[in-house]
């Protein structure tokens, strides 16, 4: 049997950035240290997260030193050898506990080991449970929009896009509600339903509470108790900027870090959070009630023009304004189509400016309560 290393496509672009800061900053004429290097990364990610996720990270990274090296960095001397074995000991059935002797606390070996059993018995768990059968949630169409003031949250379990598709069985791999984040689903759900049922006026009521959006910056928000209530997926993203900061690593800078993102925590007219259970239904922490969140979409200025991409700078997360004009176009009152479009693309602009401005006045620890409307969010 071979154990799989993390390949979510997010994670492994924060690992090779890390990497290649890492190579970049060996001074000419000495060896890459990377043994000390997945020592110091193990040590970072195990205190943000836990050794076993931290041994699933590591299990990649001798693959991703030896494509940097040899992408990017062949004057760096880099022992390849070594690595390569370290990459197919890496690949091993006991691979996790492996990594965790090599690079953890040997005091503390055996109560890792044991946390280890103990996460994989909840996994196989989690695994058998199927999804439930009554479950009524309206899946989101993750259409882009026009306008970027609306929340996001990924709620689907990731599918490797080469292996979405199987032309040899001829089968597609459908991608699945992540049930990790299936109660906020619901909640959001109900929380649509009852804005058809009142006074827009009157602002968002969802069984009895006014509901407004929190925004804080992630990287002061996910921190103690609060760093705990977040799922998996955003737990390993934050995990792996801290780890870039912590060693005072330049990162990327088209992704952008914890610090220059915002949650968006649903709060009460007080500013405080607001917790729902498996259905849907708010109720108190004490209740079993989970933090129920989306984060704003990343606005970045460049020069005098702004933009609404992913986390990474690459996807649009916007319709552009020839798309929008193609779908709304009409002859009779819009002019013509290159009037529209630029008509289109100012309202745009506008539009984002104002997204970016609060993006940053958040950032800065300036404090907002926003309006939930629809599917949105708006300043008072």
């Amino acid at each position: 049997m071979i154990t799989c290393a993390i390949n979510d496509p997010k994670i492994i672009r924060l690992l090779y950035a890390d990497i290649n800061a890492a190579l970049n900053a060996t001074p000419n004429g000495q060896e890459f240290d990377h043994m000390a290097y997945m020592k110091n990364l193990f040590a970072d990610l195990a205190k943000n997260t836990s050794p076993e996720v931290a041994g699933k990270y590591l299990q990649s990274v001798p693959r991703l030193l030896i494509d940097a090296s040899n992408t990017f960095f062949e004057d760096t001397d880099v022992n390849l050898g070594a690595l390569k074995t370290l990459r197919n000991d890496f690949k091993k059935t006991d691979a996790i506990k492996s990594i965790i002797d090599l690079f953890g606390d040997k005091q503390n070996l055996e109560v890792l080991q044991a946390e280890i059993s103990q996460n994989e018995l909840l996994k196989s768990q989690l695994i058998e449970i199927p999804t439930a059968p009554e479950a009524k949630v309206v899946e989101s169409q993750r259409f882009k929009t026009l306008g970027g003031f609306s929340g996001t949250m990924q709620n689907f379990i990731k599918v490797k896009p080469s292996t979405k598709v199987n032309e040899e069985r001829k089968t597609i791999t459908v991608e699945q509600i992540n049930p990790e984040k299936l109660y906020m689903i619901k909640t959001f759900e109900g929380i649509k339903e009852a804005q058809g049922l009142g006074n827009v006026v009157d602002g968002v009521v969802y069984q009895g509470v006014k509901l407004y959006f929190n925004p804080q910056s992630l990287a002061q928000f996910a921190i103690g108790e609060n760093y705990n209530k977040l799922d998996t997926e955003t737990k390993a993203e934050i995990a792996l900027s801290k780890a870039i900061s912590n060693k005072n690593k330049k990162a990327d800078p088209n992704i952008a870090q914890i610090n220059q993102r915002v949650i968006l925590v649903l709060s009460d007219q007080f500013g405080n959070p607001v917790y729902a259970n498996d259905n849907g239904d708010l109720v108190s922490e004490s209740e079993g009630g989970k933090l129920v969140y989306q984060f704003m979409r990343v606005a970045r200025k460049n020069g005098s023009a702004y933009t609404v991409k992913d986390i990474y700078n690459t996807a649009d997360s916007l319709l552009s304004p020839e798309e929008y004009a193609k779908m709304t176009y009409d002859s009779s009152i819009h002019g013509t189509m290159e009037e529209y479009v630029k008509q289109v693309t100012k309202q745009q602009q506008e539009e984002i400016k104002e997204l970016y401005d609060l993006q940053e006045n958040i950032l800065s620890d300036l404090y907002y309560l926003l309006q939930v409307y629809q599917q949105e969010f708006h300043q008072n």
